[in-house]
């Protein structure tokens, strides 16, 4: 769940038995990127469904089509 928070940008710490949330800073949020995506309408090539360089779905950026980074 903590990780779906980070995602949307959300930070969360545990003290005892209770959780503080807070948003994440600019500098938490660059350490987490892997990079900007540059082109964001490139999403995939229609016909063989292969990633596109600096697209949603950038190997180096996202992890491409399996999201994995």
């Amino acid at each position: 769940m903590t990780s779906y928070l980070k995602g949307a940008g959300i930070n969360v710490e545990k003290e005892g038995n209770k959780l503080r949330i807070f948003p994440l800073t600019d500098k938490e949020i660059l350490k987490m990127s892997n990079g900007a995506i540059k082109d964001p309408g490139a999403l995939l090539r229609g016909k063989n469904l292969t990633e596109r360089k600096d697209g949603l779905f950038d190997p180096e950026v996202t992890g491409g089509v399996n999201g994995t980074q």
